[in-house]
């Protein structure tokens, strides 16, 4: 009786393959997860119009912009046509040296709803965007402050909508994923990666008929507070030089233990991007470093990507050939069947992610070649996180330490 050995080459690459099931099932699983979720388990339906028999609460809109001639009119526009009863809109001109402070000044002038507060100069242990938030809430005196970005355009009916889930829940810290509409190519290509990145730490997670959410999710793109739950955790101070300073609002709003929400921006909110391939790489950077903030995370990022976004664009045909050749065939076929497979659950996983989160779905084609773009963006960001290189934030150049950045320069 003569015993067939499997040579080494063999044994590893049967390994390989049971490692390709567990990545094959985990985009099976994320389908069947988004298939399952209930949809208002995490986006707000928009509502008609604010409940005659409930007092409004006081709010105050807080926008920091800096450089913002293109898109400052377009955001503050649709501001001004919310018909919240209770607004106020407080814009925070964050050292801008194109036209922003006389566009800002000609809107105020126009609509008593509009305060603008110059900023002249950013102190030190801040970063630009948090010192003039935090500027800008110094002159709050409502029940709420929303905080949104200057590319952010509101529905119709948006403050409406999350001032009634705010009141009916009695919501202390409510953010929205964003609802993105990438127009640049280094947008599109690269930003889906990275959003794939950031959801593996932040799944909603949903149970029983209780919309409840374990998710820390902190997006300055739009975060609404009840103003004496922002004062508990020290507001923007408490955060001032941290990279993602939304994100560990987010962190001390839930260990504070105050009720949290959070939810996609379909329906509510579109952010547009539209960054060249330097400006789009560095917005990244700055995002996976403060939202990841370990570089374990960073790179186990790495990983998920080159194993879930990447491995199927080359597995599949470097199988075929091996089928071609005879080489190791049932092996071989082994590898084609989970690359198909991966393929297929890769895709509609992300046609159903990228209808929550895009307002043009993105390439599915192109993902694999995105991934590991932003794969080097990660390596990158675990260089900078490591105290080495500089990340640019505005006109200001910044040297990370954890979290936190040192500002080196400013032009």
């Amino acid at each position: 009786m003569v015993l067939m050995v499997p040579n080494l080459m063999e044994v590893f690459l049967w390994i390989v393959a049971f490692s390709y099931v567990i990545v094959v099932a985990c985009w099976w699983y994320g389908l069947f997860y988004l298939w399952r979720m209930r949809p208002d388990a995490v986006r707000l339906e928009p509502v008609s119009s604010w409940p005659v028999a409930r007092p409004a609460p006081s709010l105050s809109v807080v926008v920091a912009c800096h450089n913002e001639e293109e898109g400052i009119e377009s955001c503050v526009r649709k501001l001004l046509l919310q018909d919240y009863p209770d607004l106020r809109i407080i814009m925070a001109n964050d050292r801008s040296t194109d036209r922003t402070g006389a566009i800002l000044a000609r809107l105020a002038a126009e609509d008593a709803r509009i305060s603008v507060i110059e900023i002249e100069e950013l102190p030190p242990d801040w970063t630009g965007k948090t010192h003039a938030v935090s500027r800008a809430v110094e002159r709050c005196a409502t029940d709420y402050v929303l905080f949104i970005d200057s590319d952010v355009e509101l529905s119709p009916r948006a403050l409406i909508t999350v001032m009634d889930k705010a009141c009916r829940d009695d919501v202390d810290f409510l953010s929205l994923w964003p609802h993105l509409d990438l127009r640049s190519f280094s947008e599109k290509l690269l930003t889906p990666p990275a959003m794939f990145v950031l959801a593996l730490w932040a799944v909603p997670y949903t149970h029983g008929k209780d919309v409840a959410t374990e998710t820390m999710l902190g997006n300055g793109q739009f975060l609404l507070v009840k103003r004496a739950a922002y004062e508990a955790i020290g507001g923007h101070a408490s955060v001032g030089n941290e990279l993602a300073e939304d994100a560990i609002l987010a962190l001390k709003a839930h260990e504070s233990g105050q009720r949290c929400w959070s939810g996609v921006g379909d329906g509510l909110y579109v952010t547009y991007r539209e960054g060249d391939f330097a400006r789009t790489v560095n917005a990244l950077a700055r995002v996976l470093i403060g939202s990841l903030q370990k570089q374990w995370r960073i790179l186990v990022g790495t990983q998920m990507l080159l194993a879930g976004g990447f491995a199927a664009a080359w597995i599949l045909p470097a199988a075929l050939i091996c089928l071609a050749l005879s080489v190791y065939p049932t092996i071989a076929l082994t590898f084609l069947i989970l690359a198909v497979l991966h393929w297929t659950g890769m895709t509609l996983t992300l046609r159903r992610a990228f209808a929550l989160t895009l307002v043009k779905r993105g390439s599915l084609l192109w993902f694999p070649l995105g991934a590991v773009i932003v794969t080097g963006v990660l390596f990158w960001s675990a260089y900078l996180l490591a105290g080495r290189g500089s990340v640019r934030w505005g006109t200001t150049r910044y040297r990370v330490h954890g979290s936190r950045v040192a500002p080196l320069t400013t032009k």
